[in-house]
Order: structure tokens, then sequence, then C-alpha cells
């Protein structure tokens, strides 16, 4: 019994996990037996074997049992919103599909959007990391209809969020007007937002943005200064060598999403190339394990290489290691001291979760969004032992 009037000892930490299997994603590539993650002030503050926390105390403290740990996965092309028709419908409607993507391990997700104000309150409310990229038009000048009014408003509203960061999203800019263009590459540097250019989604499209403009789309692109580390490009399904090496030379990064062979093969010359590799979804999938497991066994039937698109790259992919330049707050991506504390745990124990022998091809071949335990964003425990705890999803509009 403690004496009276002996203070009561403050605790270590906001959050302690222990007794998890910890798989970092540092530069060692780091795998922890029985380790345990003390989390304060939203980053990681200590990370080690359970020796090392003997007699450590947290707010509170959450036992994996077992089961891995690791960071939280981004949807690097989430659609979570359709156009509603008002702007609470619309913010409404996105948060069933947020509350899936928490579920099944999503912690950070980009998205373009023409609804982004509502996006960006949802993204708010369910306590997840976004890049939200409101749509910019090559409308008439003076006109309310270009987005750009928007986009500035965005921009001033969500400067200093710990979690949101406003982007830009120009309509069609394989094809659209230089002088928007222009326009959107001066906002984004004066206001450092990203960029969230698209791509000719069908190979009719890209054919025949080639045989307009002489080039590829993404040269165009390069020639008009889009590409930086701060840009994300999609889809990838058409990209040739030539735009490969334009990539990895401007460090902008390319995302993988709704996985087909095509668009695997391409991404595995582009992960050869050096090129920053960010996964998504396809439209109306939020599952970001089956993401994995899809992209990595497809890249290898296209090559007909099992080498191709290893689990560790695609893994890697999942947890936005590309898209870290456009990502708000402190890095994250990994399980290490100073890192943003976005992380999951899994159960342990499940069927077709053993025998375990290498994690990062268990993570990609074996493990199942709903195996996602619990969830922790910037420090805050948003779902416990499935339950999200950040908004009432049991009572949203259409909830899973």
């Amino acid at each position: 019994m403690t004496p009276p009037g002996t203070p009561a000892m403050k605790p270590s930490f906001d959050i302690l996990i222990k007794n998890g299997l910890l798989v970092t994603l540092d530069a060692e590539d780091s795998v922890i037996q029985r380790g345990c993650i003390g989390i304060s002030n939203g980053v990681i503050a200590r990370i080690g074997p359970e020796a090392d926390f003997s007699g450590a105390a947290a707010v509170k403290m959450l036992d994996a049992e077992g089961g891995m740990v690791l960071p939280g996965l981004a949807n690097a092309r989430a659609r979570p919103l359709q156009p509603g028709p008002g702007r609470e419908e619309a913010g409404a409607g996105a948060l069933p599909a947020l509350a899936r993507m928490i579920r099944s391990g999503s912690t950070a997700f980009c998205c373009a959007s023409p609804r982004a104000k509502e996006l960006c309150e949802a993204a708010d409310e369910a306590g997840m990391r976004a890049v939200v990229a409101p749509m910019v038009t090559d409308s008439p000048p003076g006109t309310d209809a270009d987005g750009f009014d928007l986009a500035e408003e965005l921009l001033e509203r969500c400067a200093g969020h710990p979690r949101i960061r406003v982007a830009l999203a120009p309509h069609e800019p394989a094809l659209a007007d230089a002088g928007f263009l222009h326009r959107c590459r001066k906002l984004s540097e004066r206001s450092e937002a990203g960029l969230v250019l698209g791509l000719p989604e069908t190979l009719k499209e890209d054919a025949s943005a080639r045989k307009r403009l002489g080039k590829s789309p993404l040269a165009r692109m390069s020639d008009l200064r889009l590409l930086s580390p701060r840009a994300v490009v999609s889809p990838i399904d058409f990209l040739d060598r030539g735009d490969a090496a334009l990539l990895a030379a401007s460090g902008a990064t390319a995302a993988l999403c709704a996985s087909g062979t095509r668009a695997c093969a391409a991404a595995a010359a582009l992960l050869a190339a050096g090129v920053p590799l960010a996964l998504g979804a396809g439209p109306g999938a939020f599952d970001m394990f089956f993401e994995m497991d899809a992209a990595a066994k497809l890249g290898k039937a296209a090559l007909l290489d099992p080498t191709a698109l290893p689990a560790r790259a695609v893994i890697g992919m999942a947890v936005a290691e590309g898209l870290r330049a456009l990502m708000p707050g402190p890095s994250a991506g990994r399980l290490s001291p100073g890192c943003a504390a976005d992380l999951i745990v899994l159960h342990a124990g499940r069927p077709h979760l053993a025998p375990l022998y290498n994690p990062f091809s268990h993570l990609v071949y074996a493990a199942r969004g709903s195996d996602v335990r619990h969830s922790v964003i910037g420090g805050r425990l948003v779902m416990e032992e499935g339950r999200i705890l950040s908004f009432d999803a049991e009572h949203t509009r259409d909830a899973p």
C-alpha cells in the first residue's frame, strides 16, 4: 500500500502496447518478439523488448497477446465519398466508408474529391490522417466553378492541422490548358500543397493523348514542371520506360490502384527504376490487405517471375512510404521513436494466421482486414477490439 501523502506515480506513456510481434519496417526491418511500444504526445516515444519496459505505466495499456503490430496502412487512391444532394449528406456518406477503412487497417488515405470540404470534416471527425485534394477545373476566369476558391479556403483552414493536408487535383491534366496547369503549379508551390495527377484510364485514352501531344501524358506533365516529391500520379498501367525515368528523377510517387496484371507489371518496372510507389484500392474497395495480396500475386503472374513485387516492397507501398512528402505530421510508415504513432494490432492465433515463418509474406499473403483488432492514429486509440471509438460508427448512415 502506498503511504499516505506519497505522490502518485505519473504514467510514463499515454498508451503502452505490450506483448506484440513488432514489425517495425525501420531501416533494418527489425522484428521484435514480445515487444512493447510506448506512445506519448502523438508519437512513438520508445520501442523495444518487454524487458526494457519493466515498471512502465501508461494511461491506457493494450496487450497484443502475441499479435503482429505494424504501421497503419494508407490508401493512396481512396474513394470514400460519392456525390450527394447536399453537404451534410455528403459528409455523412463518407463516414461509413471511413469506418470500413479503419476496421480493415487503414490509418490514412489520399483522395481527390469534388466534395473536399465535407471529406475534410469527415476525416477530422473519424480521426484519420488524410490528404484531401479538391478538384480544380479549367473554367472561364472569374467564375466560381473552377474550384480554386474552395481549394484556397481549405488550404488556409487546414494549415497546421496535425492530420489533414490539402492538395490539388487538376481535372484531366494530361490534356488541360497549359495556363491552367501553370496556375495549379504556382498555387501548389506557394502553399506547399501536393498535386494529385490523373493519367489516362484506358489504352484507347492513352493512345489518343499520345497522338494529340506527340509525347506521353506524363512527359507533358514533366515539361510543365508538375512532377515533384509532392506529386502522386495514377493510374500507372500505360507508363513506359521514359516515364519511369522522369518519375525517378522528379521524386514523384506512382500509385498502383485497382490491381490488374498490366498495372502490376508496370509497378514492378517502376520499382526497379527506383520510383517511389504507393498502393490504392479499387472503386468501392477498402481492404488494403486484399490489395497487397492481389498486387504481389498479379505482379508475379504478369511477368512470370516469382521474385517480382516481393512482399516487403508491397508492404512498403501499403504503408505509404512513397507518400511521406504529402502526408501531414511526423513521419509515418515505421515503428521508430519520433515517428507518428499510426499503427495497427492484429489478432493472434486465428487458423489462417498460423504457422508464421516470415512476417512480411505473412502480412501480404495470409492476413486479412478482418484480422485488425486495435488501431491508433496520431497517438489516439481510434479502434479497440474492433469497435470504433472516434465517432459513432454503429449509428452512422449505412454503417457496415
